[in-house]
């Protein structure tokens, strides 16, 4: 009988690490190994998931007195109640449904459960975690790179086909199975990569930093992703800029100046083809237009009408957006292509709301982090917010399914990061070694 609650309390304390490596690697049974059961291998992983929701009910992780699960069990019931309108008003498959509710609840418990089981410990533990990881994958990309698109190593599920960065020079996926889910891959890890090289005071080995430096660096230039690129530049030189009261600035100055130089003659290759994509599309729509279509929503790709001028009071459906749903609709991007204008096209209403609260949350989150930065001197908080505030607002989430398994993994990370008591002992001895 111990054994069995020993056991269950091993697998939810680690059930973040265990979900983290299977997205991480489950593309490479999609694309390589077992082509053939790629929403068997995705269903999986929501066992998983579902199946430890269920174990933090059963095993008193989650705390019913708490605001936060009080909210979500509310969110759960209005969602439930608004499909169910949907259902009335749209002839919806109850699949798209299981699949819309499986995208705005489901996963929003998985984060909570994290933040439920997460311990200090684990911070430096999946730190080390990210760069094992990080390694092996930024080699894969290396290869891949050069490889001609139709290659089995390039291979991508569906029938979209390979995208490229230049004629003949692929847009590398790395173990995932599109190359949005590599590009959030980096975007998720970039937060501990910083932490790793630039703030935490626990003794690392300089080989592991190298390790983790050249793998960054290799894994960001050969992706071939314009807004990964930029997100992670402007990620790095935030974390070298704020501490730059460090009294070894000088030095680190001098170090990353050289860094930056030789990464510019050793990847002139990929640099220069990634410039050629930005000129192309700079051309077609330029930054700006594309960040605002981003947050607002897109105009309809056939008629050009804006997303606003067509909008739903009960929405088209949730979960209707979702690429998942292709296997009802046999179409993606049934809704738009950015994150926004799906939500409000599958929620109407309550699209829109969902959508404000994200701008609420990333606002709050980076404003939190920022003080918790000035009284305690804990840098990891405002990375991760900077990140997730991003994730929010620029990326594919309920429409993709790696970046809703990255999302969901950031959310839970994000709140424990924030609620956290650094006041206590233990908080200012982390502060110390972080």
């Amino acid at each position: 009988m111990n054994n069995s609650i020993t056991s269950k309390n091993n697998f939810i304390s680690n059930i973040f690490i265990y979900i983290f490596y299977y997205v991480v690697f489950e593309g490479i049974f999609r694309k390589w190994i077992t082509p053939g059961l790629n929403l068997q291998i995705i269903l999986i992983r929501d066992v998983i998931v579902i199946f430890a929701i269920i174990l933090g009910f059963t095993g008193k992780y989650f705390d019913f007195k708490s605001y936060l699960e009080k909210s979500l069990f509310f969110l759960t019931f209005v969602i439930l109640f608004w499909m169910i309108i949907q259902s009335i008003f749209n002839n919806l498959y109850i699949g798209i449904l299981l699949i819309g509710f499986r995208n705005w609840i489901v996963y929003f418990w998985f984060a909570v459960l994290i933040y439920r089981t997460f311990e200090i410990l684990d911070l430096y533990k999946f730190s080390k975690n990210i760069c094992y990881t990080m390694f092996p994958i930024s080699i894969l990309v290396y290869f891949q790179y050069h490889l001609p698109p139709e290659h089995f190593l390039n291979m991508q599920t569906g029938s979209e086909g390979v995208y490229l960065v230049v004629d003949g020079i692929v847009r590398t996926t790395g173990t995932f199975t599109f190359t949005s889910g590599y590009s959030q891959y980096i975007a998720f890890s970039t937060p501990f990569v910083l932490y790793v090289l630039f703030d935490s005071k626990k003794k690392r080995s300089t080989t592991l930093k190298v390790i983790l430096l050249t793998s960054f660096i290799t894994s960001n230039l050969y992706s071939g992703s314009r807004e990964l690129l930029w997100s992670s530049l402007a990620m790095t030189f935030f974390a070298f800029f704020i501490n730059n009261s460090n009294k070894n600035f000088i030095i680190r100055f001098l170090i990353y100046g050289i860094i930056t130089y030789l990464t510019s003659q050793i990847f002139a290759e990929p640099i220069s083809a990634i410039m050629e994509r930005m000129e192309s599309a700079s051309r077609a729509q330029s930054s700006s237009e594309r960040i605002l279509d981003m947050l607002l929503g897109e105009p309809n790709m056939m008629t050009g009408q804006s997303v606003w001028s067509t909008f739903s009071f009960f929405g088209k459906g949730i979960g209707l957006g979702s690429n998942l749903s292709k296997i009802f609709t046999g179409q993606i991007f049934v809704l738009g292509e950015y994150e926004s204008t799906r939500i409000i096209n599958e929620g109407g209403f309550m699209g829109v709301l969902f959508l404000f609260s994200k701008y609420i949350f990333s606002f709050f989150a980076v404003y939190k982090a920022a003080k918790i930065y000035k009284k305690y001197a804990v840098i990891l908080p405002l990375y991760f917010s900077l990140f997730f505030a991003t994730q929010l607002l620029l990326r594919n989430i309920t429409g993709q399914l790696t970046g809703h398994a990255f999302t969901a993994l950031g959310l839970g990370f994000i709140i424990y990061l924030l609620n956290k008591k650094y006041e206590h002992a233990e908080e200012n001895n982390f502060a110390k070694n972080g």
